[in-house]
């Protein structure tokens, strides 16, 4: 009898499957036939139910919480004492209890889900259950894991392990790097698709997925990289090329995702650089229209012998030696209990909770499924509909269209789903028809006021409309951090781009789009310095600026563009586009160099500091060089500290001179005519001579130079993101440790506005946290942090913070009595791209007495370029010893 309201729930997986199916297919199925034996009998034997087996999975339902756990020891048990006909199978399991929806020997549920969960989190021998399940079953032999996040359960679940044996810790989601969407409804009907894309991907490199715009692709990637994420070491990374509006922008799309900052002109090759050692997995999506692109990167990475993996999606195969093709057919609709027929039930549920099957309905909707070719976004879409049809319905009202449908079967189901989409399309009322065309123009998402914008409608109405278009499947929510964003599938996004053109609207809707986002980032009085609030404002809609970008300068409206590229400069350098952005920036220069020199001094003064992002100087020297000649007061202040800067640590007597002339004209300014630019300008200076101050152990001056960059900032009340409270004060605070007071380093540290640290990932200031943290003896915090820089730094995706991460662990383990490994760990470290750092790693230096040592290496490093064997600034000797010291530690990597 099947156990029905509160239900404990039994799910297993073979440990290692997918490696062993590959490697032996006639072995490994003699063992799981004595494996299924097993669970069955020991299941059914403690009051089990098996409701479900996908591949060499179990799900089983039991009536109370005491057999389940009964029949997961008695299965540990009698594995682990078996003579294999195969290869030896180790078994996870996972323990949830709670209320369940039973229907047609199925159920349903948060239920289940967390479940599987629970069950993915273990290892091969390990039983995992949740505090509900130890409660429920009273068992006591049980040891507590703690809380843990796992994959699209909400909140933390405290974990427990039957028996007290040692595993490696519990494979959470937090273990594992991942940009992967969240699934907002359930996976259906592809377990076998996704056990098979698995085992290809041990057999090769490259496995893409090929199949017509709404037959689940992406889905089916994602399912994949869910089940691969706790294998991959190096994480999974999901790549939307469907935001790419050119091929040559796919490398850059691949390091977003990775979160990789580029530098220099070899895009390709730092990405394969940085996941080169790795056991990574890279989804790249929607290949299609940039399929030769993709194919040129993908030769590059499987030239490169490694450990990690592509798999892709496309309407089409690349065609690159090694690919290993997977045809995505239809879903199964040969039954009322087939796998299309269960999605329509599914989304259905979820439009209306109140639908049930009456009369008829299963068969007239396995015959839908049936006329839908088993296309899930048709499904999807028709089920959507269920408020106010009925399924005979909308078998009725969809009839006609079919009938129109000729052709091949490729062609066939490509006509179906324009014919499904048509046909959700002419139900719209006319004003959310508007609407819907509009949403082509954007690209990678929007939220409300943008589609109020571009649509011309209220913001209210803008989210009253999309909300309808949601309950239709039309538009999906993407929750953010930021607030409520929405993104359409690239089919759907597709067919809308194409009734925008045919209605005429597309020239208008895009001049708004531009108008949009140009309003969002530029103000004039951000011509000097952006604003670092646009890096949070902006890090969503980077690939709308970019769309943007491209319209204006298409179409001659190249002042918005150029304004637009020039604000959103920051929010492209620090979420890993410099290179993108850098480009743009170029190719509006070119076209001002001779229209408006005043303006194009001003796009090459932040095109500098992209080229300063990607550690060019020879570029940086070279862009500014026009600029000491330049009407724009601000701007020559600016290009002499830059200059100036630079040449520190180089040559610091010319470079100290460059930043005294800047100084002279500053006071100048201030004298005759002050304004905020003046007081702007004014930040960079006070903060480079902080800098230039600090090199000859000046602190005093340099923490009050940096305190008057912090000031002038915040009477200006614009907040730069290369100088004032972002360098300045991390600075300060470097410079009150060297004076002794850790406190106000803290305290500077904790004043700044909190759109500082939005959307930034690296030198958010933790490092100096840490440092202070020590130096007030609260040891297991600094640890903490200082942990949490070097599994962050070994990703390899920011300049230099490998060498600042050396650093760090060179002072824990001066700390902890072993100045010996804090010397070595000093002595690997190249210079740290923050000036406070470099200040303290000196002062380290002299506690171990190797003051000549450290600063000949630092001088060294500053002239290795990239092709060393140490790697540029010497981060590639950091990143070595990084690695070693973290596996020595036994930190995750």
């Amino acid at each position: 009898m099947r156990p029905s309201g509160t239900v404990t729930f039994l799910f297993t997986d073979v440990e290692g499957s997918t490696r062993l199916w590959a490697l032996d297919r006639t072995a490994m199925s003699a063992s799981l036939a004595l494996h299924d034996r097993v669970l069955r009998e020991r299941i059914a034997s403690n009051g089990g139910y098996v409701f479900s087996r996908a591949g060499d999975s179990f799900a089983a339902a039991f009536g109370r919480a005491s057999d389940a756990v009964g029949a997961a020891r008695s299965i540990q048990a009698q594995l682990g004492g078996l003579e294999w006909p195969g290869p030896s199978l180790r078994v996870r399991m996972g323990l949830h209890v709670g209320e369940a929806e039973e229907r047609d020997g199925d159920y349903f549920g948060p239920v289940l889900n967390t479940a599987a969960r629970v069950a993915a989190a273990g290892h091969g021998g390990q039983v995992l259950l949740t505090e509900s399940v130890r409660v429920m079953a009273e068992i006591v032999d049980v040891t507590d894991l703690g809380a843990q996040s796992l994959r699209d359960v909400p909140g933390k679940l405290q974990l427990f392990q039957l028996g007290d044996s040692v595993f490696p810790p519990v494979r959470v989601s937090a273990t594992r790097p991942t940009n992967l969407p969240v699934r907002s409804t359930r996976f259906i009907g592809r377990e076998v698709d996704v056990s098979r894309v698995r085992q290809l991907l041990v057999a090769g490199r490259l496995v893409t997925i090929t199949a017509v715009g709404g037959s689940g692709k992406t889905r089916l990637a994602v399912a994949v990289g869910e089940a691969e994420l706790y294998d991959r070491a190096g994480g999974v990374w999901f790549v939307d090329l469907s935001a790419v509006m050119n091929a040559a922008d796919v490398p850059y799309a691949i390091a977003g995702a990775l979160m990789l900052t580029l530098r220099g002109a070899d895009p390709v090759g730092q990405i394969i650089d940085y996941l080169t050692g790795k056991n990574a997995l890279v989804v790249l999506d929607n290949c299609e229209h940039v399929v030769d692109k993709c194919a040129d990167v993908v030769e590059a990475f499987l030239a490169v012998p490694g450990l990690s993996s592509i798999l892709a999606t496309s309407r089409e195969a690349l065609n690159v030696e090694g690919e290993l093709v997977v045809p995505l057919g239809s879903l199964p609709t040969d039954s009322v209990g087939s796998a299309a027929v269960e999605l329509f039930l599914d989304r259905a549920v979820a439009v209306d909770p109140t639908f049930t099957l009456r009369g008829d309905d299963a068969a007239v909707i396995s015959s839908l499924c049936t006329h839908l070719d088993g296309m899930p976004l048709a499904i999807e879409l028709a089920a959507a509909r269920v408020q106010v049809m009925t399924p005979t319905e909308l078998l009725a009202g969809l009839t006609d269209r079919f009938n129109l449908l000729s052709g091949g079967r490729r062609r066939q189901r490509q006509r179906t789903l324009e014919a499904t989409l048509d046909w959700s399309y002419t139900l719209l009322e006319a004003e959310e028809q508007r609407v819907f065309r509009a949403l082509g123009v954007f690209v990678d998402g929007f939220d409300g006021a943008a589609v109020a914008a571009v649509a011309e409608i209220s913001r209210s109405e803008a989210l009253r409309i999309v909300q309808a278009l949601i309950s239709k499947s039309l538009v999906a929510r993407n929750d953010r951090s930021t607030g409520a964003r929405f993104s359409s599938l690239e089919t759907v996004k597709a067919y809308a781009e194409d009734r925008l053109t045919d209605a005429g609207e597309a020239a208008a809707a895009r001049d708004r789009h531009l108008a949009y986002f140009h309003g969002r980032a530029f103000s004039p009085d951000r011509l000097l310095v952006p604003d670092i609030a646009l890096i949070g404002e902006l890090r969503n809609d980077l690939s709308n600026v970019a769309s943007a970008f491209e319209w204006g300068t298409s179409t001659g409206k190249w002042r918005s563009a150029a304004e637009l590229v020039h604000s959103a400069a920051a929010a492209f350098s620090f979420r890993g586009r410099a290179i993108e952005c850098l480009a743009m920036q170029q190719r509006a220069i070119e076209h001002w160099a001779t229209l408006d020199h005043d303006f194009t001094d001003h796009l090459r003064f932040i095109a500098s500091i992209a080229l300063a992002m990607l550690d060019d100087f020879p570029g940086v020297a070279n862009m500014l060089a026009p600029l000491e000649t330049s009407n724009v007061l601000t701007l020559r202040i600016g290009c002499l500290t830059t200059l100036g800067a630079f040449l520190l640590s180089s040559d610091r007597e010319r470079g100290t001179a460059l930043l005294e002339r800047a100084n002279d004209m500053l006071d100048d300014a201030i004298r005759t005519s002050p304004s905020a630019d003046i007081e702007t300008a004014s930040t960079s200076v006070y903060f480079w001579r902080a800098a230039a101050a600090s090199t000859t152990d000046d602190f005093a001056g340099a923490l009050n130079l940096a305190i008057a960059a912090i000031n002038a900032e915040a009477r200006v009340g614009r907040y730069s993101p290369w100088i004032g409270m972002f360098g300045a004060a991390p600075l300060a605070a470097g410079c009150y440790l060297m004076l002794d007071q850790p406190h106000k380093a803290l305290e500077i540290l904790a004043a700044r506005p909190g759109a500082i640290l939005e959307g930034l990932h690296f030198a958010t200031g933790d490092e100096f946290e840490a440092l202070a943290r020590f130096a007030l003896g609260e040891h297991d915090e600094a640890k903490r942090l200082v942990r949490a820089h070097a599994e962050r730094a070994i990703q390899g995706r920011y300049s230099r913070e490998a060498n600042e991460s050396a650093i760090l662990l060179a002072e824990l383990a001066y700390v902890e009595g072993d100045p010996a490994r804090a010397a070595e760990l000093l002595l690997d470290a190249g210079p740290a791209r923050q000036v406070g750092l470099n200040v303290y790693a000196r002062g380290l230096a002299r506690r171990l007495g190797i003051t000549e040592a450290r600063a000949q290496r630092v001088q060294a490093a500053l002239t290795y370029d990239r092709d060393h064997e140490h790697g540029l600034f010497g981060t590639k000797r950091a990143m070595v010893a990084l690695r070693a010291e973290v596996s020595r530690r036994g930190w995750s990597s």
